[in-house]
């Protein structure tokens, strides 16, 4: 394979072109933790606990009405 030489000038212009877009990956990176970050902020507000509900426990196994009784027509139930 056949090496490549680039002149000094051309390969100073490729490393600040690589810092730039280094620079840029950073910035882009801040400003995506910041929006979500932000988005967090909004969704605990929107969706977060609701006050009334605080304290109240749900009920778990809570047996009905009908629980345990045969059908009507005489058919175990499943």
């Amino acid at each position: 394979m056949p090496v490549h030489y680039v002149s000094r000038a051309h390969a100073d212009k490729l490393l600040a072109e690589i810092s730039d877009l280094r620079n840029q990956l950073m910035s882009a990176h801040k400003e995506n933790r910041d929006l979500r970050d932000a988005l967090g902020v909004v969704n605990g507000e929107h969706y977060g606990c609701s006050k009334s509900r605080k304290g109240i426990s749900k009920q778990r196994n809570a047996k009905g009405r009908n629980d345990g009784r045969d059908d009507f027509d005489g058919t175990p139930s499943s």
